[in-house]
C-alpha cells in the first residue's frame, strides 16, 4: 500500500464508520506492530490484554486506547531490554513497506507490585 493509497484508506474508513481519521490511523498503526510481533521469535512471550486486545476481538471501533497492554512470559524486563526486543522486531518493514520504530519507553504504574514500561 502507498502512502497515498493509505491515506485514502483511513479517510474511506472513518467516513464509513463515523470514526476520526485520526483513531483510524492510530488503530491500523497498532495492528501493524501486533503483526510483526505475532511474525516474531517473542511472540510466545507476549501475552495481550487490556482495551486494545478486546475491542479487536468484540469489534468496539470506538476504543480510544493509544497503546498496546501485554504481559511478557519468561523474561525479566528493564526499559533497555524492552527497547532492543522493540527495536529488533520492528527492524524489517513492514509487508506494506512500512518502517515502525519506538519513539519513547516510559515506566507506568510506579510503585505498583506489577509496575510497567
Amino acid at each position: 500500500m502507498t502512502p497515498k493509497q493509505l491515506k485514502d484508506w483511513v479517510k474511506n474508513e472513518s467516513q464509513r464508520s463515523a470514526i476520526n481519521a485520526q483513531l483510524v490511523m492510530r488503530t491500523y498503526m497498532l495492528e501493524k506492530v501486533l503483526q510483526k510481533i505475532s511474525e516474531s521469535k517473542y511472540n510466545e512471550n507476549f501475552v495481550l490484554k487490556g482495551g486494545f486486545l478486546i475491542g479487536s476481538m468484540i469489534g468496539i471501533s470506538r476504543r480510544t486506547t493509544m497503546d498496546i497492554d501485554a504481559t511478557m512470559r519468561e523474561m525479566n524486563l528493564s526499559q533497555d531490554k524492552i527497547l532492543r526486543i522493540f527495536q529488533e522486531i520492528l527492524e524489517t518493514p513492514t509487508k506494506e513497506g512500512m518502517v515502525l520504530e519506538v519513539t519513547k519507553i516510559t515506566n507506568i504504574n510506579k510503585g505498583d507490585f506489577y509496575a510497567g514500561v
